[in-house]
């Protein structure tokens, strides 16, 4: 009777596609408060994957869920299970952005370029106001919980734009960037180096044409983000979403100055240290 019970509960579920979007916006959440956790393993990827088909599948979400509550409630210590608690509990405000953004996806309220590009914008703002200082450190956790949000508002802001692109100069542009923000998102993250070691195995020389340091992918990860944004801000300017670009632009150049004068301050620090 119990497994009956369940039945007819999917069932439902599944003709009521408002409840199955929830469940699969949930499960894309949970995927990336795993991925974009600071103490990710590449053992962890598994768990990513399983998430993120439950979110590419709707009717599969429901099995998924079903499964990880299965899941808590036979294995309570199981390592999968205190790793997706812990990446939740440390990353909630991540997994509501990630599950809002894929909520109004599915209920096709973002749909178009602007729509992804007016997403990105906000949470690319949030990135890159560092000034004052107090409110750069009450921006802080909702600045790590808006840089995927970020990422997938700007790829999706590329790829429409790359769909109904009308030159070859525009469609370049927003493949350079989509390529940009994934590349500085997932393989060049300062803080991990899991997923990129395992891929640099297929590297011909291995990492000696990777930047391995945690400050040279810190920066290459900024500049790819900047590049990205940059090239964001002139899709916009080509569509006269000048509001948009005027806000968007100043945050840029402060951010360029800010990175500038870092720089130079790297730059005097090394020539004082140098010896005669």
């Amino acid at each position: 009777r119990p497994l009956a019970c369940f039945f007819s509960a999917a069932q439902y579920l599944q003709r009521t596609d408002f409840l199955m979007d929830l469940l699969s916006s949930a499960a894309m959440g949970l995927a990336a408060v795993c991925f974009w956790q600071k103490d990710f393993v590449i053992n962890d990827l598994w768990l990513v994957t399983v998430l993120l088909i439950g979110g590419a599948v709707p009717s599969l979400a429901l099995v998924i869920a079903a499964a990880l509550s299965l899941a808590i409630v036979l294995v309570h210590e199981s390592n999968s299970v205190r790793k997706l608690k812990s990446a939740f509990l440390k990353n909630w405000r991540m997994f509501m952005l990630v599950w809002a953004l894929f909520s109004l996806c599915h209920r096709s309220v973002l749909t178009e370029f602007r729509h992804f590009s007016m997403v990105a914008w906000v949470s690319g703002c949030v990135q890159l106001l560092r000034e004052p200082v107090q409110l750069k450190l009450r921006l802080r956790e909702w600045r790590i919980a808006a840089g995927p949000i970020y990422t997938m508002a700007a790829s999706w802001s590329f790829v429409q734009y790359v769909r109904f692109a009308t030159t070859r100069a525009g469609a370049s542009i927003a493949v350079v960037g989509g390529i940009a923000a994934v590349v500085a998102s997932f393989v060049l993250r300062p803080d991990n180096q899991e997923l990129d070691r395992h891929l640099l195995r297929w590297l011909p020389n291995g990492p000696a044409e990777w930047p391995t340091a945690f400050s040279t992918r810190a920066r290459y990860h900024g500049i790819l983000m900047m590049l990205s944004m940059v090239l964001l801000t002139v899709l916009l300017l080509a569509e006269a979403e000048l509001l948009l670009v005027c806000i968007f632009f100043p945050l840029l150049l402060m951010e360029a100055a800010r990175r500038i004068t870092a720089s130079q301050a790297v730059a005097l620090g090394s020539m004082a240290f140098r010896p005669a």
